[in-house]
């Protein structure tokens, strides 16, 4: 049986990131990915951490918890470090201040989100590192 502090957590999850199930009792499998992606994102979040590192936070999952996911994120990120890893440049942008690009494990690019569209960031991403001057930049991506 759940404790009441447990039962009022899993009311602020359910509330705060819209997850769809039929109440806090209810199990994690039975959800659908998408919200039980929420779930643990929430769980993940709930502890006070100096740093979280979130491997594809977002594949999977539809728009809305996607968004919902972000949301938390950017809240998130105000007062502990947040590295969120992924290959889809427009989650990238979405959810990020600084941008660094990796290719076959080093770091090629280090641009500020606002200063870098989804476009361009895709363009630096597919560059492979052989094919790389030392000095390339972004105009020569």
């Amino acid at each position: 049986m759940q404790c009441a502090a447990e039962t009022s957590f899993a009311e602020q999850v359910i509330g705060r990131f819209r997850v769809r199930c039929p109440g806090p009792l209810a199990d994690i499998e039975a959800l659908s990915g998408g919200n039980q992606q929420k779930v643990l994102v929430e769980r993940w979040l709930m502890d006070s951490r100096a740093l979280v590192i979130l491997d594809e936070p977002f594949r999977g999952i539809d728009i809305g918890a996607r968004a919902v996911i972000s949301d938390a994120l950017r809240k998130y990120s105000e007062h502990t470090a947040v590295i969120v890893c992924s290959s889809d440049p427009e989650e990238v942008i979405e959810v990020a201040d600084r941008v660094l690009v990796l290719v076959e494990g080093q770091i090629v690019e280090d641009f500020r989100s606002d200063e870098v569209s989804a476009d361009q960031l895709a363009t630096v991403m597919s560059v492979p590192l052989a094919d790389r001057t030392i000095n390339q930049t972004m105009e020569n991506a």
